[in-house]
């Protein structure tokens, strides 16, 4: 809990002097329209859930104008998503191009400034390749740092989005084991945040271990792309010496040391695997419901060919 702490008032310390710098209102203004835009867009996904229940009631009731409507509608929501979508990006990548600008401009400031950069040299690896962190850390910041921000604010929003709707399906449908109903409240709530719980504890235990395996990948990187730039900066001293062998050799056993973790892949693939089972895990739910008599829904006739549609509803 403390490192977490630290974490935070790290981050924020970071990323707090922007918007209180000269480019302050632009920064929060911007900042504004994407958690605005990310809120709204939280908001259609509640609107898409009532509009999937709509729509398979026309299924069912085969009422082919409510049918035509509920596409219409979806069309027209549709369309605002995407809109949305599209410039929340287009706004979100803006502000991370003025972000970065000024922390670049802030460490470059820093740096050369009454010699740090030479201090810097003396301190050895407290301080290694501060050229790598100005030109690729501050753009990792600033994209991290929105990328998980807005996701927090849609996973919470979202939580307490659709916690009503979970917790009004639990009571339509209460759980049936070996015949016997059993009074659960809010059961799909609990099991939602259950499954939340465990897939995200062993997302950290898998990638936890990684944090300073990638914090070294990317030095050893580092380390080997400054050796190649010192490599043609002197190339004319490698050249006359006939030291390409040499330096070959070297930047290939460096090479060797920094390359990449194999260990990542494990957390890809369960990453992947959750990804989906995310996407099957609301039928699975409500199929408590379709058993419990909650949901009475029939397929349309396209669906089985040869089907009288006047027998279907009594067969389901």
């Amino acid at each position: 809990m403390k490192s977490l702490v630290a974490t935070l008032a790290t981050i924020w310390r970071l990323a707090a002097p922007y918007y209180r710098s000269e480019d302050r209102w632009a920064g929060r203004l911007l900042l504004g329209a994407v958690v605005a835009i990310e809120l709204s867009l939280v908001a259609i996904q509640v609107i898409l859930n009532e509009w999937y229940n709509r729509f398979y009631n026309t299924l069912q009731d085969h009422n082919f104008s409510g049918f035509v409507n509920a596409i219409l509608f979806f069309c027209l929501i549709a369309a605002i998503y995407t809109v949305l979508a599209v410039y929340q990006n287009y706004l979100n990548l803006w502000l991370q191009i003025r972000w970065r600008r000024w922390m670049t401009q802030t460490y470059l400031r820093q740096w050369l400034n009454t010699a740090n950069h030479y201090r810097m040299q003396l301190l050895g690896d407290a301080a290694d390749n501060p050229e790598q962190r100005i030109a690729e850390d501050l753009q990792m910041f600033v994209q991290s740092t929105l990328l998980i921000g807005t996701g927090l604010l849609n996973a919470c929003v979202t939580l307490g989005s659709f916690v009503v709707i979970l917790w009004s399906l639990s009571a339509a449908a209460p759980v049936h084991l070996f015949g016997l109903p059993f009074v659960i409240p809010g059961y799909l709530v609990w099991a939602a945040l259950i499954y939340a719980v465990i897939g995200t504890s062993l997302t950290h235990l898998l990638g936890w271990p990684l944090v300073p395996l990638n914090f070294r990948q990317q030095r050893f990187e580092a380390d080997f792309r400054f050796n190649l730039v010192r490599t043609r900066e002197n190339s004319e001293q490698v050249a006359a010496l006939h030291g390409e062998a040499a330096e070959r050799e070297r930047h290939m056993r460096q090479r060797s040391v920094g390359k990449a973790h194999p260990e990542v892949e494990p957390l890809e693939e369960f990453s992947r695997c959750r990804a989906g089972e995310s996407e099957r895990r609301p039928v699975r739910g409500r199929v408590v419901e379709v058993e419990a008599g909650g949901v009475e829904l029939v397929l349309p006739p396209i669906l089985e060919p040869g089907v009288d549609a006047r027998d279907m509803r009594g067969r389901a």
